[in-house]
C-alpha cells in the first residue's frame, strides 16, 4: 500500500509549463500548497538549471532541483550539487564529431548552463521562453569550446532538420551504449551519460533524503520521463501525453493547457490532511 506522499517530482515543458511556455497560476498555486504542507516540490526537467523557469524556482521554500534530464541534482538553498554524471569532454567532443556528417542543429549544457552552436534556436529560447533562457549562450563551435576549457558536459540536444538524421541518430543510439538517447519527438533526441536519467537522480535523491518510493509522486508527458516513473510509488502522466506514456503510468489527469498538474497536486494535498 502507498504510503503518504512525501515528495512530488514533476516534470517542466508539457507538464508543468503550457503550451506557449508560462506556467498557469493554478499550477504555482497548487505547488506552493504542497511545500505549505510539507510535502517537497522537486523540478525534475530536460533543461539545465539556470534555464528551469523563473516562475518555479522563485517558490517560496523550493529546495531541490533535477536538471538536464537527471545529469545533476542540486540543492538551490545551498547551491551544493548533491549529485552528477557528465559526458567527459573528450567523449564529448568525440560526439559531437559524429555529428558532423548530419544536418542537425546542437545545444550542450554545461555548468547548469545552456550552450546553443546554432543560432536559431538560441534566438528561438530567448525570444518565446518568458525570459527563462537569459543565461544561455551562443558558441559557434562547440567542440573547440568543449576542447579548449575541458568542459564535462551534462546533456546534448539535436534538432534534426530532415527525417534522414533522425534515422541516422537513431541508429546511433544503438551502437552507442555510454550515452543515453531520449527520442521526445521525430525531430527532437536528448542525450546523456548512460547513468543520467531522471529516474536515476530520483532514486539517488530520495536515498539522500532516506525517503522510500512508495513515498514519492511523479509527473509527466513524454520520454525523458519514464525513467522517473518506474522509480516512484505514484506516476501519473499528463493528458497531452502520448498514449505510451499514459499506459507506463498508474494515473493520468488533465492536460498541461488545463492545469491538469496542479489537480493532481491539489489531490494529493488533500490526502495529506
Amino acid at each position: 500500500m502507498a504510503g503518504k506522499i512525501k515528495l512530488i517530482a514533476v516534470d517542466m515543458d508539457g507538464t508543468c509549463l503550457d503550451n506557449r511556455h508560462r506556467v498557469p497560476e493554478r499550477n504555482l498555486w497548487a505547488l506552493e500548497e504542497a511545500i505549505k504542507a510539507g510535502i517537497l516540490v522537486v523540478p525534475a526537467t530536460g533543461r539545465a538549471l539556470k534555464a528551469c523557469p523563473l516562475a518555479v524556482r522563485r517558490l517560496p521554500g523550493l529546495r531541490y532541483v533535477i536538471s538536464s534530464n537527471g545529469a545533476r541534482v542540486t540543492d538551490v538553498q545551498s547551491e551544493k550539487t548533491i549529485r552528477q554524471q557528465l559526458i567527459p569532454w573528450r567523449r564529448a567532443a568525440d560526439f559531437l564529431d559524429e555529428l558532423e556528417k548530419y544536418r542537425v542543429w546542437v545545444c550542450a549544457h554545461a555548468d547548469n548552463a545552456c550552450l546553443d552552436e546554432s543560432f536559431v534556436p538560441f534566438v528561438h529560447r530567448r525570444l518565446f521562453y518568458q525570459g527563462d533562457f537569459k543565461g544561455s549562450r551562443f558558441v559557434p563551435n562547440l567542440r573547440r569550446f568543449i576542447c579548449r576549457e575541458r568542459k564535462d558536459v551534462e546533456k546534448f540536444q539535436i534538432f534534426f532538420q530532415n527525417r534522414k538524421a533522425c534515422q541516422a541518430a537513431r541508429q546511433m543510439a544503438e551502437r552507442l551504449p555510454d550515452l543515453d538517447f531520449a527520442f521526445s519527438s521525430r525531430w527532437y533526441a536528448e542525450i546523456t551519460e548512460r547513468k543520467a536519467s531522471k529516474g536515476i537522480a530520483l532514486a539517488a535523491l530520495c536515498d539522500y533524503l532516506g525517503l522510500d518510493r512508495s513515498e514519492v509522486m511523479a509527473i509527466g508527458d513524454s520520454e525523458n520521463d519514464l525513467s522517473m516513473f518506474r522509480e516512484a510509488g505514484r506516476a501519473v502522466a499528463m493528458g497531452n501525453a502520448a498514449d505510451r506514456i499514459k499506459q507506463a503510468a498508474g494515473e493520468v489527469t488533465g492536460t498541461n493547457m488545463q492545469a491538469g498538474l496542479a489537480e493532481t497536486v491539489m489531490r494529493v494535498v488533500r490526502e495529506e490532511d
